[in-house]
Order: C-alpha cells, then structure tokens, then sequence
C-alpha cells in the first residue's frame, strides 16, 4: 500500500518507497539495526504534497472563462450589429 511518506537515511543514500509513516519508522530501525548499528538514528521524513493541489486555481480559471464566454454571447446578439461604446465629448477650455 503506497503512503505519503518516506524516509532518507543520513548517514548513506538508502531511502524507502512511499510508505505509512508507522512503515517508515520501523523500516529506519531496520536500516539503521542492519547498515548503522554503532550510530543513533539520523535522516529525514519527507511528506508526499497533496494530490489536489491546483485544483482551486484551476476551477477559478474554468469560471472566469465561463463568465467571459457568457458576457461575450450576451454582447453579440444574433440579428444586432454591435456597437462601440459611446464616447464621451471632452471641450477642453483654456484660460488666456
């Protein structure tokens, strides 16, 4: 059964697969019993990062494409030229 853990041994380059962290612990005892014995235990945990992540930016970009197919469906109607926005006259006056 895969987990989301595994060990690194420090004193050489032995690691354990993706294991459960009560498998990582006795599989560092093994290691370090059979290849390290006059050593204390040493090395790293390291945790597998979630399979999800990602997954809520991704649905904020699915929605914003959709709001944007819906907003640009809505502006061109079938049978209605579209149309510039209105521009707005400026008169500029000067002092002098």
């Amino acid at each position: 059964m895969a987990g989301d853990c595994r060990y690194w041994c420090g004193e050489c380059s032995y690691r354990t697969p993706w294991l459960t962290e009560a498998e990582v612990a006795e599989r560092q005892k093994q290691h370090f019993a059979e290849q390290h014995p006059e050593k204390p235990l040493s090395g790293r945990v390291e945790f597998r990062e979630k399979k999800n992540d990602g997954v809520g930016c991704l649905a904020v970009v699915a929605i914003l494409l959709l709001v944007l197919a819906i907003a640009a469906i809505c502006r061109a109607r079938p049978g209605e030229p579209v149309r510039p926005p209105r521009s707005i006259g400026v008169q500029a006056v000067f002092d002098g």
